[in-house]
């Protein structure tokens, strides 16, 4: 990892490499583009929200992510800037729950091999080239409905 900003890259760009590195599993691409104390906010259990603090635990959490769904994607759509390094966008997670289980509060779901798909958002703020903030916003019935509905 590298501390050297992207100081030339639009907030927007930054945000889509990121994407663009989750997606292929390119951590250290992903590291390069979040500040060395970035923070990482996700719906939790409980209406808890679950903050991780820092790169390399960011990028932890993200793979236990992908030990559950290997394939894991995200697709995102009407990226917007707002100013002041604030960007957000529409996210489409998928992927298929082939890893291990799913783990939730008290809930359970072992791995189905079925598709899942889970709609939100996620706001990015981003300073001298680097993603310090990301916050993703789903609802916690969104969240679980796309590990328990059924493939066709």
């Amino acid at each position: 990892m590298t501390d050297k900003p992207c100081l030339n890259m639009h907030p927007l760009d930054v945000t889509k490499n990121l994407v663009d590195a989750y997606n292929r599993q390119d951590w250290s691409t992903f590291a390069d583009l979040l500040h060395p104390t970035a923070v990482f906010e996700a719906p939790g259990p409980d209406n808890v929200v679950e903050r991780v603090e820092g790169v390399d635990a960011i990028i932890e959490f993200l793979n236990d992510w992908v030990a559950i769904i290997p394939d894991a994607k995200a697709t995102t759509t009407n990226s917007t800037f707002h100013g002041d390094g604030l960007v957000t966008c529409d996210v489409v997670w998928s992927g298929t729950h082939s890893g291990k289980p799913f783990e939730w509060a008290e809930i359970t779901i072992p791995a189905s091999g079925n598709s899942v798909t889970i709609k939100g958002s996620t706001e990015y703020v981003v300073r001298a080239g680097k993603i310090i903030r990301i916050t993703d916003q789903i609802a916690p019935d969104e969240f679980l409905a796309g590990f328990r509905k059924k493939s066709s």
